[in-house]
């Protein structure tokens, strides 16, 4: 996973280590779960059932 982080190490976007890419990537997975109703529906149900 870290080489394929370190493809996206941009001093110009602030990404200066792994660290923050990964971050960078991980908001925007839930930004995009965020956008769908139906990615929603599906988390809160298995959360509900499964605790």
């Amino acid at each position: 996973m870290s080489e394929e982080a370190q493809k996206y190490l941009n001093e110009e976007h602030d990404l200066t280590d792994i660290q923050d890419v990964l971050s960078g990537a991980k908001d925007i997975i839930a930004e995009w779960i965020s956008d769908e109703a139906a990615y929603r529906e599906k988390i809160r149900s298995v959360t509900y059932k499964k605790g």
